[in-house]
């Protein structure tokens, strides 16, 4: 799960974007802020590295310096995103009255369901198969609060729009990163619920 972000370059030249890659992160190379401003997903986008100005660019704001080696200071940066917004089981516990069994259930059906999303999605981008993708997209949306995604059920309403629209492959490469980190999740907290009914 440690390199599956999303980030946004800045006003750099090639070195960066490419030493990113290499160590697995998603990149989108921007050459200026207004740029960046007119790509649709930018809102779900992990990180801003401004090249330029030598800091790496938190959700709310908030920079961090881009001291050398800059993969080091952008994983240090990553640490720092909040977990909430992306994956909370206490607002899955909100909507379930508190019940961990029933929690548990459903992250044990959404990973039999959506456990391998990645390779549905792919193949139903490389057939352009937009009612289909569109289809996925709903029924993630419908759940995603139950097992606790606000982020979740935000990208999925972003991605219907688009769909209704004309998409582009970056907003799904990006939601399949960020999907792979809500897999990672519910595993997880899966486990944890299991635990917890054990006592």
């Amino acid at each position: 799960m440690g390199t599956d972000y999303s980030i946004a370059v800045i006003g750099a030249g090639e070195d960066l974007p490419r030493r990113l890659k290499a160590v697995g992160y998603g990149v989108y190379r921007f050459e200026n802020r207004d740029a960046l401003a007119r790509f649709s997903g930018r809102e779900f986008l992990d990180l801003i590295v401004d090249a330029e100005k030598a800091v790496a660019i938190l959700p709310g704001g908030a920079a961090l310096p881009l001291s050398p080696p800059p993969e080091k200071a952008i994983a240090g940066a990553i640490l720092r995103l909040p977990v909430t917004e992306e994956f909370s089981p206490e607002l899955a516990l909100t909507y379930l009255n508190g019940n961990y069994r029933v929690y548990g259930n459903i992250l044990k059906r959404y990973l039999k369901a959506y456990g391998n999303l990645e390779e549905t999605l792919r193949g139903y981008l490389a057939g352009e198969e937009f009612p289909a993708i569109g289809a996925v997209i709903h029924k993630i949306k419908g759940v995603s609060l139950n097992i606790g995604s606000r982020k979740l059920y935000r990208f999925c309403g972003f991605l219907e729009e688009r769909i209704a629209k004309k998409p582009n492959a970056e907003d799904f490469d990006i939601f399949i990163r960020f999907h792979r980190r809500i897999i990672e999740h519910c595993k997880e907290q899966g486990e944890k619920c299991l635990q917890t009914q054990k006592i």
